[in-house]
């Protein structure tokens, strides 16, 4: 009977080992699947991350190019538009110096009076503004 008994301690024994182990391996198992969580949730955390990143850089090259975009359209404008005003002072400018000739010539021709041998009153350009100039 001690043969039995023996018998029996030692599966015991060895039931409790085979219990021990494969408890051992179940936590083996949940560390393993929780580091795999883990790994999981930081890769997740990284990739957030690096899209974030890019997104940000993405949006500063997109903000450089539209800055760029719209510095070229605004010079643009502007550039047209002081056309347009440098073009109205000159031609408000020309009109004014056409307008002085103008008067020159119609001030030198009142005081010149009317001209010998019936010639018309009309003279040439270069004259009148010697004229003009020497009449003030």
């Amino acid at each position: 009977m001690l043969y039995n008994g023996e018998n029996y301690v030692r599966r015991r024994l060895e039931e409790r080992l085979l219990e021990e182990r494969l408890l051992e391996e179940r936590l083996l198992e949940e560390r393993l699947l929780e580091e795999r969580l883990l790994e999981e949730r930081l890769e997740e955390r990284l990739e957030e991350r690096l899209e974030e990143r890019l997104e940000e850089r993405l949006e500063e090259r997109l903000e450089e190019r539209l800055e760029e975009r719209l510095e070229e359209r605004l010079e643009e404008r502007l550039e047209e538009r002081l056309e347009e005003r440098l073009e109205e002072r000159l031609e408000e400018r020309l009109e004014e110096r056409l307008e002085e000739r103008l008067e020159d010539r119609l001030e030198e021709r009142l005081l010149s009076g009317p001209r010998e041998n019936g010639s018309s009153n009309m003279k040439s350009p270069l004259p009148d503004r010697i004229n003009s100039s020497a009449a003030i």
